[in-house]
């Protein structure tokens, strides 16, 4: 088996519905080969029951660490949050629910290091039957019900942190780490079931798929200006630049 880099592992808690201690023996287990491993978990205003199990589990691990919100901030903006305190080199985002199958990492770390990439992110394997088409249709257009799935990313911590704090950046991430000329790929990996948060009301539909419209539209004019930090050249001052006088 290849050595792999240290890495961290961030997961993002937002209500009670979360896997968090059994995601840490699972992805102990599949990246036992990592140089240094450690978790950052990202507790967003949960209640206080969740807040003192993940509290527990913290002192029972040193390997984790958990940075506790005092308002709710959102994924976008604790990721970022727990990506800048990140000691690794290598960043993965793990879903809280345990849709994630941290198995597919190693596979994915190697190919990554092999192909030169800046991010690659796990791609479901297509869905059988047309409940869970619907269902993935659905969370592209927008229209979910709180339990969109990303996707698991593996990603470089330089690359992520450069990003701006923005709505929509954990969703929109690979397009972002492209416009700034990182090299991303797309592997197969494995997706479970997990656990779901209560579902919301039917009429807040509409108003979802209108947020989604607007932040798409917004990520669009960003992309479209975002620039790579190497392709940009010294500007000449007016005074030096040649002046051509007609005859």
């Amino acid at each position: 088996m290849l050595a792999l880099p240290s890495l961290s592992v961030l997961i993002t808690v937002t209500d009670a519905t979360h896997r968090v201690q059994s995601l840490v023996r699972e992805a102990s287990c599949a990246l036992r080969h990592a140089r240094a491993l450690e978790f950052i978990v990202v507790d967003d205003a949960t209640a206080s029951p969740t807040a003192a199990a993940l509290a527990r589990l913290a002192e029972s691990d040193p390997r984790v660490r958990v940075l506790r919100q005092r308002t709710a901030i959102g994924k976008d903006a604790a990721l970022w949050r727990a990506c800048e305190s990140a000691r690794s080199e290598w960043v993965v985002t793990l879903d809280a629910t345990g849709r994630d199958d941290p198995y597919d990492l190693p596979e994915m770390f190697c190919h990554a290091l092999h192909q030169g990439l800046t991010l690659i992110h796990g791609r479901a394997l297509a869905p059988s039957g047309y409940r869970k088409r619907l269902a993935a249709w659905a969370s592209a257009c927008g229209i979910h019900r709180g339990d969109t799935h990303h996707g698991m990313r593996l990603v470089r911590q330089a690359a992520l942190v450069s990003l701006p704090v923005m709505p929509g950046l954990e969703r929109y991430l690979p397009l972002l780490v492209a416009r700034q000329g990182g090299l991303i790929e797309r592997h197969p990996a494995h997706v479970r079931p997990g656990t779901r948060p209560p579902a919301r009301a039917f009429y807040r539909w509409p108003l979802e798929m209108l947020g989604t419209a607007r932040d798409r539209l917004g990520v669009a004019w960003f992309s479209r200006r975002l620039r790579p930090l190497c392709a940009s050249r010294p500007r000449t001052s007016p005074a030096s630049r040649p002046r051509a006088y007609a005859r």
